[in-house]
């Protein structure tokens, strides 16, 4: 009549087909592998009639009678696989064991790829963190360059009233000569200093007041220079609050990606059994 072991071993070559990951499965009764199926990479360097060895997984299994997990690394057989093993009892005494091998080699590839992407977007999201930190920086230079350009108005305004003033010496200066000329001409001989007073005193009003239109012509330049200034500070205004909000946007969506990248490296750990029994 078959026994336990006997079951095991004719379901076997089965178990294979019925996994998504390539998975060998022996068979053992207490001290010998009674069967062995490898996977079509996977496979442990042990043959039908080998003994168990007292480090195996399934030596362990049997021994504790208990379900036990062990996670291998690639180093030891080039494939990284967690062995499952599962005592087998009749008669509530352990008669074998069966041992699952499945490979890991795709989760160990998601769980690397998922690790490089999140260093990646770490790394996204502090540059992000700084160029928005140099955006800041950029606004208070702005408001700096604001502030100067209303005081470069603010001054160009008042030379305004200055020039006007000028404007009016002048007048009124070659308004003084004419009359002084005037009352040269009366006195005759007796004027002819005077008459030369008068004279320097309308060139000094001409000469003034050509100054002032000049200068006039000058502010108006500068004007002309400060009121671009101005509009091209705006501008600069409008373009660093744009490219602030859109890196605030950018930084938010990595902020989701990178939640959802530690959702799938924790997803993967859990597959890769990173939480099992070893």
């Amino acid at each position: 009549m078959p026994n336990l072991l006997d079951y095991f071993q004719q379901a076997a070559p089965y178990l294979n087909d019925l996994t998504i990951n390539d998975t060998a499965v022996y068979v053992t009764d207490r001290k010998k592998f009674l069967a062995a199926f490898p996977g079509a990479e996977i496979s442990l360097p042990y043959s039908q009639g080998d003994d168990v060895p007292e480090g195996a997984v399934v030596a362990a299994s049997m021994a504790n009678n208990r379900i036990t997990r062990r996670k291998v690394s690639a180093e030891v057989t080039g494939i990284p696989y967690v062995a499952c093993a599962v005592p087998i009892t009749e008669d509530r005494k352990v008669v074998g064991g069966v041992v699952f091998i499945t490979s890991i080699k795709q989760e160990e590839k998601l769980m690397a790829l998922s690790s490089d992407l999140s260093a990646g977007l770490n790394e996204v999201s502090e540059a992000s963190q700084n160029i928005e930190s140099e955006a800041e920086k950029m606004i208070e230079v702005y408001q700096t360059l604001n502030g100067l350009s209303e005081t470069l108005n603010g001054c160009i305004k008042k030379t305004d009233s200055v020039l006007k003033v000028i404007d009016n010496f002048a007048k009124e200066t070659n308004l003084l000569g004419i009359n002084a000329s005037v009352e040269a001409a009366r006195a005759g001989e007796a004027g002819r200093g005077f008459k030369v007073i008068a004279g320097e005193t309308r060139k000094l009003a001409t000469n003034t007041s050509d100054s002032a239109k000049e200068i006039e012509e000058i502010f108006g330049k500068i004007k002309e220079a400060s009121d671009n200034q101005t509009t091209a500070i705006e501008n600069i205004d409008q373009i660093i609050l744009s490219q602030r909000e859109a890196v605030k946007a950018v930084h938010e969506q990595i902020e989701k990606l990178d939640e959802r990248v530690n959702v799938l490296v924790k997803d993967t750990q859990k597959l890769n059994y990173e939480n099992t029994q070893l």
